[in-house]
């Protein structure tokens, strides 16, 4: 049994090397940097200041509805384009 963690844990040491992690850093900051504003500074305020959205919408001005709207936006645009960069490494 222990081998066989040890195996399946050599495997996955490529996913994890710093490299890779650097890439995808710099890649999540290359797509910040195209959404648009508001979608950017919502997805700002929720996850770099931990924010709620009910936080979010208050210091903005807009509706939770239009914060659910950005955050949406934003983490598809994300995943998408974060899943995209790792089938080209």
């Amino acid at each position: 049994h222990e081998e066989a963690v040890a195996q399946q844990t050599e495997l996955a040491q490529p996913l994890l090397n710093t490299d890779f992690l650097l890439r995808a850093e710099e890649q999540h900051g290359y797509l910040m940097a195209r959404l648009p504003e508001k979608c950017r500074e919502v997805y700002r305020l929720k996850y770099e200041e931990a924010l709620t959205n009910q936080a979010v919408a208050d210091r903005m001005g807009i509706s939770i509805k239009t914060v659910e709207y950005h955050l949406q936006q934003a983490n598809k645009a994300l995943r998408t384009g974060l899943l995209q960069h790792i089938e080209f490494l």
